[in-house]
């Protein structure tokens, strides 16, 4: 539905007139109010007509200052009208309209809409239809009035310098001010496929009627249209089928079958299959903006996905998404990796189709070939390690655990050892290099962090006094290097992005200190992932493909931060197919302390290692460390990690029989109700009476088993008694049995 059908009109509550909220004060400041009511256009279909606040009979203009007003004006005459409008005309006011993108009764927004909102990060409301969603910010570049097709019959409009008003609700989504969102809008406009706007005396409202059409629906019925304009729609819809990737012979034959409404025209014709290919061949003279799809590669992984070489650039889908293509074109590329319904074969994209008739088989692999014994094939060159055993040279790796188990810390801590060639897990470090972190989150921490790090972990703590010296390492001017944010990792962009990030580091590194870059680090996977559900397999498939591919093409090993779920057996939360896909998990694990509120028994499981032992523990604490005070001059900490720990043995409770459980529960009764003193040995112990224990016992017996007998009851007890004797102890005063615990040893 869209947002001017007419029911639309009922189901949403009427737009906030009297009380905008506060972000919208740079629009309320000025004189560009006008008033509008609901009114049925000469299509049928109702649309948001603008009059004039002051003159409420008479229509406002978008390119007519004085049919404007203020917004107190608008809101007097708002009474009178179905809500009030902002004139963009001549302001730095820009907006984004996307219609038919949220259910009007839960109130969930479409993914895409959703990431644009953050993208944005600016003023939201939800529009008059409870449909669709309006984003206002504010811009100063190159003006842009276009309609955008996205996904899912989401449909997303761009207003930029343009002349026309925008209905105002002030049902806010989030609470983000107004911004300046023109890089948005640039990135935004670029992304989709456009479809300009119409341009209407009533403010811009009635794009044309042809194109918001449904293609389906011209087809099926003609559009409705008069004699005297059926060649318009011919011509519409052949326009449209070549932008959703219909072959040409498929097109002619639509237009020629007399099952379709479209076909009408044609075949009045007196030569309809010349007219139809004319047709086609006019309208691809104009469309040529389509990318084409060159080839289609099949990569393999856990869940076997696509890497879709096309005329612009290149796209990573799975195969489901990319059979539910209905056409090809740079909406469906941006929203490549987006949920799409399924359609009918009659639908797919021939473009799509013929490439996967086509699709390379992807390039064999060294492991993918036969080894014959007694041959060169037989036996490869030794695995290259970063740290020996534990962190190969290439490959990805999850550095995955609990929350407050520092994770973080742990990554720093490794890339010391790397730098240094330090020890890292009883290991040695085998390639010595330098580092590159991509802080998604805690970017700021960073530079106190690596300063704990030397000056009271690398400075301190080597095994070999001398090794800094003879490898000439300097800690004052370490190979380290991060960036405070990583781009989308589910964006194949972001791997060409990485990689040349990478390739600068190396060069610093190269230059500076004569070692290579080694280690990539990413801080965390959840905040720089960018997808929209990671228990999605197809989505972290891509992710870690990416991984691999910058791993492959800086040489270095690929170290993510990650999160376990509330599931701690089940390892990193999301889809198994992360761990699948990496080659090194190193898990840190702890206990959660409720009394101090922090974790105990820190330690680094190898979780999961290809090529070497996997399953060892090693503990771990993280001191804390006074810094240098802070510009105000307060006291400043931070943490390192110090490995040199044993870890703690800890008892297992006693596991309890039912009978004992009780027996516990009734001396605790007996002691609050009828507790004494009695001396034993010379010293006074906490003491209950033989009969008062019974009685409690056999309260809390029958509790739990209400239809039990006394002699079971007793037999129970004795048993208990009898199990426990060593924990407790029995004696008689005055001819009266008391039973005790005895103290604990000192």
């Amino acid at each position: 539905m869209s947002s001017t059908d007419c029911a639309c009109r009922f189901c949403s509550p009427r737009p906030l007139v009297h009380l905008l909220p506060a972000p919208l004060a740079p629009l309320v400041e000025r004189p560009h109010w006008v008033i509008w009511r609901w009114e049925t256009s000469e299509q049928g279909k109702l649309t948001k007509v603008p009059y004039q606040a002051r003159d409420p009979r008479r229509k406002a203009s978008n390119n007519n200052p004085s049919t404007w007003a203020t917004y107190a004006e608008a809101v007097v005459a708002a009474k009178i009208a179905d809500g009030i409008g902002f004139v963009l005309t001549d302001t730095s006011i820009v907006a984004f309209d996307i219609d038919d993108c949220r259910d009007a009764k839960t109130g969930v927004i479409h993914p895409w809409a959703r990431t644009l909102i953050v993208r944005a990060n600016s003023y939201t409301e939800v529009t008059v239809s409870g449909t669709g969603i309006r984003i206002i910010g504010q811009g100063d570049g190159p003006e842009i009035h276009c309609k955008l097709r996205v996904v899912d019959g989401v449909t997303c409009e761009i207003y930029r310098k343009a002349t026309r008003y925008i209905v105002m609700t002030g049902y806010q989504v989030g609470f983000a001010p107004i911004a300046n969102i023109d890089a948005v809008i640039d990135a935004t406009s670029a992304e989709l496929d456009r479809e300009v706007a119409g341009e209407p005396s009533d403010g811009g409202h009635h794009a044309r009627q042809d194109e918001e059409d449904d293609l389906d629906e011209l087809i099926r019925t003609g559009g409705n249209a008069p004699v005297g304009q059926r060649s318009e729609r011919v011509w519409h819809a052949t326009c449209e089928m070549l932008r959703q990737g219909y072959a040409r012979s498929a097109i002619i034959s639509t237009l020629l079958d007399r099952a379709n409404g479209i076909a009408a025209h044609v075949l009045d014709q007196s030569r309809p299959r010349e007219y139809a290919a004319r047709q086609v061949a006019e309208a691809a003279k104009q469309i040529d903006d389509r990318p084409r799809i060159r080839s289609i590669e099949i990569r393999p992984g856990s869940v076997e996905t696509f890497k879709v070489l096309i005329e612009g650039g290149t796209v990573v889908v799975d195969a489901e998404a990319l059979n539910d293509f209905r056409w090809f074109n740079r909406a469906c590329i941006a929203q490549a990796r987006r949920s799409f319904a399924t359609i009918k074969q009659k639908d797919w994209s021939a473009e799509v189709d013929r490439a996967l008739r086509t699709a390379k088989e992807p390039v064999q692999l060294a492991e993918e070939q036969i080894r014959y014994h007694g041959t060169e094939t037989w036996k490869d060159k030794p695995l290259p390690w970063l740290v020996r055993e534990r962190i190969p040279q290439q490959g990805v790796g999850l550095l995955s655990g609990q929350f407050s188990t520092f994770k973080s810390f742990v990554l720093l801590d490794l890339c010391g050892c790397v730098m240094t060639g330090l020890r890292f897990l009883k290991a040695p470090t085998k390639r010595r290099g330098g580092v590159l972190i991509f802080a998604a989150e805690g970017a700021y921490d960073i530079p106190m962090r690596m300063a704990a790090l030397i000056n009271h972990r690398l400075s301190k703590q080597t095994d070999d006094p001398d090794l800094f010296k003879c490898s000439k390492i300097d800690l004052t001017h370490i190979p380290f290097s991060y960036l405070p944010r990583c781009r989308p990792l589910l964006d194949p962009k972001t791997v060409d992005w990485m990689v040349a990030k990478a390739r600068e580091a190396q060069d610093h590194f190269q230059s500076q200190f004569g070692v290579d870059l080694v280690l990539i680090g990413i801080d965390t996977m959840s905040s720089a992932a960018g997808w929209d559900n990671e228990n999605d397999a197809a989505q972290v498939q891509i992710v870690m493909n990416h991984l691999a591919d910058i791993s492959k093409a800086t040489g270095a090993f690929v170290l993510a931060v990650d999160h376990f779920g509330k599931d701690i057996s089940a390892g990193t939360r999301g889809s198994v197919v992360k761990e699948a896909s990496a080659d090194v998990i190193l898990a840190t694990l702890g206990e959660r302390d409720e009394e101090s509120n922090g974790v105990l028994d820190l330690r680094l499981k190898v979780r999961k290692q290809r090529s070497a032992p996997e399953g060892e523990t090693y503990p771990f604490v993280a001191h804390t460390v006074n810094m240098e005070p802070d510009a105000d001059g307060l006291p400043q900490t931070s943490r390192v990690i110090d490995w040199n720990v044993e870890r703690p043995v800890r008892e297992k409770p006693k596991k309890r029989t039912p009978a004992q459980t009780i027996l516990l529960e009734a001396f605790a009764q007996a002691f609050e109700t009828n507790g004494t003193r009695i001396p034993v040995n010379g010293v006074e112990v906490e003491a209950v009476r033989e009969d008062h224990l019974r009685e409690a016992f056999t309260e809390q017996y029958q509790q739990s088993k209400p239809n039990a007998g006394l002699d079971a009851i007793g037999e129970a007890r004795r048993r208990a008694l009898r199990s426990m004797k060593g924990e407790i102890r029995h004696s008689t005063v005055d001819g009266t049995v008391y039973w005790w615990f005895p103290p604990s040893p000192m």
